[in-house]
């Protein structure tokens, strides 16, 4: 019998759902943010930059369930990679979801079983 996405238990799909998105949005806004990090434009005495995104905008992507693509932007982009903060919290935050995901697996036959 084939497996389908919608045969499996509700808190995977839940779970699978919410790190594909946040993870997806959250490599991107790593890579967007590396983007603007290396464009600068001088004419002269002036300089003008693009504006970042804020580190607490790419720690509450992680948060969130962007840790997966955290991960992958930090390594991929080698972005944030020397920041303390950035090294050790976003693993933390990967570990995290990594332990949701079991949950997510483990608790979702007695939650569809308390629902029929």
């Amino acid at each position: 019998m084939k497996e389908t996405f919608l045969s499996l238990p509700v808190l995977l799909r839940i779970y699978l759902g919410i790190i594909t998105v946040m993870g997806l949005l959250t490599f991107l806004t790593f890579g967007i943010d590396k983007l603007k990090s290396m464009m600068h434009i001088s004419f002269g005495p002036f300089k003008m930059t693009l504006n970042r995104v804020p580190e607490k905008t790419l720690l509450t992507l992680s948060v969130l369930g962007g840790a997966y693509g955290a991960m992958l932007g930090m390594l991929l982009f080698r972005h944030k990679t020397r920041k303390t903060r950035f090294k050790y919290s976003i693993p933390i935050h990967l570990l995290i979801w990594i332990v949701l995901g079991l949950l997510s697996i483990d608790l979702s036959p007695s939650l569809e079983a308390m629902l029929k």
